[in-house]
């Protein structure tokens, strides 16, 4: 698929996004629970930077990059390990907009 730039039929091109995100949900799973808390954050900026090099290289050696890089599920890792470094950078926050243990006092104006 990769190597000729087909995506396939008109019906079933939207697929391939779907296959992505079941294969980087599967991969991520494994990830998390074989890296060590403390250094997940690094962890995932690294699968961020490695996608982009991914991208680098096939644009630089494939000869139809363009298909490789939308539908490798390594070359669009970075979108994904960013927005769950995301979520990890952000502070916890219970239902109420508080802490998640509620135990934060109210602020005094």
């Amino acid at each position: 698929m990769t190597g000729s730039g087909y995506l396939g039929n008109e019906w079933l091109r939207p697929t391939w996004s779907l296959a992505v995100e079941v294969q980087y949900y599967l991969f991520i799973a494994l990830f998390v629970a074989l890296c060590p808390p403390r250094l997940l954050r690094t962890g995932l900026a690294l699968l961020a930077l490695g996608a982009v090099v991914v991208r680098f290289w096939l644009a630089a050696y494939q000869d139809n990059p363009g298909a490789s890089m939308m539908v490798l599920a390594v070359a669009r890792m970075d979108s994904f390990a960013l927005g769950g470094l995301v979520a990890l950078l952000r502070p916890a926050r219970g239902r109420d907009g508080g802490s998640p243990s509620g135990s934060e006092s109210p602020s005094r104006a």
